[in-house]
């Protein structure tokens, strides 16, 4: 098997800081509800360790700081997570410096407070109850690498097949597991074309979930990043098709199952269901070189999922979001007369079409 272009890490300092900056995210979101609290105290979101309470009662001036702090509970411990991934010492302190001062327009006044609060922060891992849960974090770890590294040839192959081309550009990713008591999905990219996830997925015991989430990051920035002269709406537009290719095809491609079981991050409804018509024809614009028609198969597809569609609660959250798929409405015939003569079609040029007009793929 060729070098893995994705690898797994557990960095403790990363998952201290992404621990408290949850915690302080869980106690402003209880602060009204004790019941929610307590089950969050019993899954270890908040008071993961008295040391951790300890600390922050130590530095009022940035935990009880409204520039750092949001009453919607997002803060700056988030956005220190990757300072601690990627760096020590003295450029640590001077990277969160610069994160507070620039980022968070934190006055002059209070980073005096910074080498004490990293020398401080740096000493949390030797706490007993921490080191329990950095090594519940590395068994999680192998489990997320040994799940991904068995099916990740057949992955890129499924990727490159729908392709039709290897991409030239293929960048690495550099997978930071947190601890799984909360989801973490979140980019930060390196490079032009490498990045780093901080990834963890609370109860998810489905292991081709886990592998499509995967399939996102090593498909999207480092073989096809945004272009810089993208729009907002072209951007919204791009990363559906990447979800498309990458998580949703991908868990249907291993289990056989309805695109709509998968629920991607940050997932907007109304492009998902502009795009998806398009997204079957362009999936299958090469069936005829396998002696297979497109029509047929892009038919099976749409029947597949608005079969999903149906069995699913009238008002749940799930049904509401796949309205926008108006599978009754797609005709697959001109779906795949659409892509006619577009067979060496890359994502860069499909990402031009007008997802908008509906006239090329629905019925008349």
């Amino acid at each position: 098997m060729k070098q893995s272009n994705m690898s797994f890490v557990v960095n403790e300092n990363a998952v201290i800081c992404n621990i408290i900056g949850q915690d302080i995210k869980a106690r402003i979101y209880t602060r009204k509800n004790p019941e929610k609290r307590e089950k969050y105290k019993a899954q270890r979101i908040i008071n993961a360790s008295p040391i951790i309470n300890r600390f922050m009662k130590k530095y009022p001036y940035l935990f009880k700081n409204s520039k750092l702090v949001k009453k919607d509970g997002s803060n700056f411990c988030e956005a220190l997570v990757p300072a601690f991934s990627f760096c020590k010492g003295d450029e640590l302190k001077q990277r969160i410096t610069n994160i507070l001062k620039y980022e968070f327009d934190l006055s002059d006044d209070y980073l005096f407070i910074i080498d004490d609060f990293v020398n401080d922060f740096e000493m949390l891992s030797q706490d007993k109850r921490l080191r329990e849960i950095i090594k519940e974090t590395t068994e999680y770890k192998n489990s997320i690498e040994a799940i991904w590294k068995s099916n990740e040839e057949v992955v890129t192959s499924h990727i490159y097949d729908i392709l039709g081309y290897v991409p030239e550009k293929k960048g690495k990713v550099k997978v930071f597991i947190m601890y799984p008591n909360v989801n973490t999905h979140r980019m930060y990219p390196l490079s032009k074309t490498n990045t780093a996830l901080f990834f963890s997925k609370k109860g998810e015991k489905n292991p081709n979930k886990i592998i499509s989430y995967l399939a996102h990051q090593l498909v999207h920035q480092p073989m096809f990043p945004y272009k810089n002269s993208m729009t907002q709406k072209q951007r919204e537009e791009f990363h559906g098709f990447i979800k498309f290719m990458a998580d949703k095809e991908i868990y249907s491609f291993l289990t056989e199952k309805s695109y709509l079981e998968i629920v991607t991050e940050h997932e907007i409804a109304e492009v998902m269901g502009n795009i998806y018509p398009y997204w079957l024809g362009y999936k299958y614009r090469n069936a005829d070189k396998k002696g297979l028609n497109s029509t047929l198969l892009i038919a099976q597809d749409i029947a597949r999922d608005e079969a999903y569609y149906n069995s699913l609660p009238s008002n749940s959250r799930k049904k509401k979001m796949a309205s926008t798929y108006n599978f009754n409405m797609i005709a697959p015939e001109k779906v795949s007369m659409f892509f006619y003569g577009k067979r060496w079609m890359k994502p860069y040029e499909f990402a031009k079409i007008d997802f908008t007009d509906k006239r090329k793929v629905y019925k008349d």
